[in-house]
């Protein structure tokens, strides 16, 4: 049994992933079952935490300062590549996008400090609702009214709920923490259900939209660059103490939110590179919690070895 579920943690995301793209019509259960799959997670993460603030470190203060520089910067190298306004903004939607809902969810399976991740997931999440009405008219010229509140609406009903639910939880039933750590396999295979319909999602809008197609290896490289990018800064950022959460924190993105901002006043080439980084970001999930659980088999094992040899000595 513990054998399956190490195989499981290690290569199941490798199969969401393959199995949602190459299964487009399951993006019609998307709509219905996301927040049903993504409340439990989040519900589950937050029940094993105190408040979220004690985490606050400084380099939370560079995590935004990265996550609304760096598009800049991305958008202006792009641009200056001679690529078009539409890939540019591709790259500048990948990178301003926030930290991801499930982030503190994946922080759990790699046993790191998840508080620092759903501090920046808040913080990167809030300052993105409130600034991306501005960056986005100033790059792409095109106003965007009444996009703070869809983004607002798109978040607290998924994001809130869950998060009282579990402060009453904790508050009425003290032991109520140690659910997080119980359910952590019935998470996972909730995350890996996600992934099915994300990817799902993904390979029907290019389907659907058939001009996209020519404009996939460009967007595919920009996506790439970026999720790496992102993933190395952020460990330097968080410096030794909190390189792991702070990389976490800037590289897995919310992508459905980008997502969402380029259908509404964009177009679908420009959505098409954060549909992308959806896939990098959760192949190199899958890579990491691959390796950390071929970590653990290998300290597992290399304990009882220890143990027999200092006995032996003694």
């Amino acid at each position: 049994m513990a054998h399956f579920k190490s195989f499981f943690r290690s290569y199941g995301l490798f199969f969401s992933i393959t199995l949602g793209c190459f299964c487009p019509f399951l993006h019609e259960f998307s709509e219905l079952y996301f927040a049903y799959l993504l409340m439990p997670m989040l519900f589950f993460v937050f029940v094993r935490i105190h408040a979220p603030i004690h985490a606050l470190h400084w380099s939370h203060a560079l995590l935004l300062l990265w996550n609304f520089g760096f598009p800049c910067l991305a958008f202006l190298f792009v641009r200056a590549l001679g690529s078009s306004t539409e890939f540019a903004m591709a790259a500048f939607l990948c990178a301003v996008t926030p930290t991801g809902t499930a982030a503190p969810v994946v922080m759990t399976f790699l046993e790191g400090r998840m508080e620092y991740v759903v501090l920046a997931f808040l913080l990167t999440t809030l300052s993105f609702t409130f600034g991306i009405p501005f960056l986005f008219p100033f790059f792409y010229g095109v106003e965007t009214p009444g996009l703070s509140m869809v983004i607002l609406q798109k978040v607290s009903g998924v994001v809130l709920l869950p998060m009282f639910l579990a402060i009453i939880c904790r508050l009425v039933y003290p032991q109520s923490q140690d659910w997080g750590r119980k359910a952590q396999d019935f998470s996972f295979l909730l995350w890996q259900c996600l992934i099915i319909l994300i990817c799902s999602q993904m390979s029907h809008s290019v389907m659907v939209n058939r001009e996209v197609l020519y404009a996939i290896p460009p967007s595919f490289l920009i996506a790439l660059s970026i999720c790496i990018l992102n993933f190395t800064a952020g460990h330097f950022l968080g410096g030794k103490r909190f390189g792991r959460e702070c990389s976490q924190s800037l590289g897995q993105k919310n992508c459905s939110l980008t997502i969402l901002v380029a259908l509404l006043y964009a177009t679908p080439t420009i959505a098409l590179g954060p549909s992308l980084y959806i896939m990098c970001h959760n192949t190199w999930n899958a890579i990491q919690i691959a390796r950390h659980e071929k970590s653990k088999k290998r300290l597992e094992k290399e304990r009882p070895e220890k143990e027999h040899t200092e006995t032996m000595g003694s």
